[in-house]
């Protein structure tokens, strides 16, 4: 797998790798499929790599960001297209696994959330996991690499996953005050 601009370069890892049984779901990459559904141009989305590759950002950031496309109207497409439920992490009862299981800069690099983990027949966990961008397998791989776990995608939409990483990982549940 090639890597591109629009992700982290250098994703240090921690030391132990799951059995490769994470989640990947088809071929189709998030940009193709943005293109055939008429949500962005051919322009449009050229112009937004130009921009995530001078700025490191996603291309789905900078497109939500920007403006030029909808980041509900994306989650309902992937759904839909890809036969993944749609989850609002919010309205997630937290859990202090999620975010002990990926660190806070992780999830923000791959707008990622933890929001279920199951446990399987033979005693090993299996992490859900909602994001923007489902066919971005290199994001679950790493997730799952993380985590320790294999990951199985949710779709949810790019400002609820930023919105549920804030309340999740610093605006309040786990905001430690530091007593003098």
């Amino acid at each position: 797998m090639t890597s591109s601009p629009s992700r982290c370069p250098l994703l240090p890892l921690p030391p132990t790798i799951p059995a490769n049984d994470t989640c990947t779901v088809g071929d189709t990459t998030l940009k193709d499929r943005l293109r055939a559904s008429g949500l962005v141009t051919t322009a449009q989305l050229a112009a937004a790599q130009q921009e995530a590759f001078e700025t490191g950002r996603r291309i789905l950031d900078v497109l939500v960001d920007d403006g030029v496309v909808d980041d509900g109207e994306v989650a309902a497409l992937l759904s839909f297209e890809l036969g993944i439920p749609w989850v609002d992490p919010s309205l997630i009862r937290y859990d202090i696994r999620f975010t002990e299981s990926l660190p806070r800069w992780v999830a923000e690099a791959m707008s990622v959330v933890p929001v279920h983990f199951q446990e399987r027949a033979d005693g090993s966990m299996i992490m859900y996991l909602a994001m923007d961008d489902p066919t971005d397998a290199d994001a679950a791989l790493a997730c799952s690499i993380w985590a320790g776990m294999p990951v199985r995608p949710l779709v949810a939409s790019t400002l609820d996953i930023r919105e549920t990483i804030e309340a999740w990982y610093a605006g309040g549940r786990l905001r430690l005050s530091v007593v003098a």
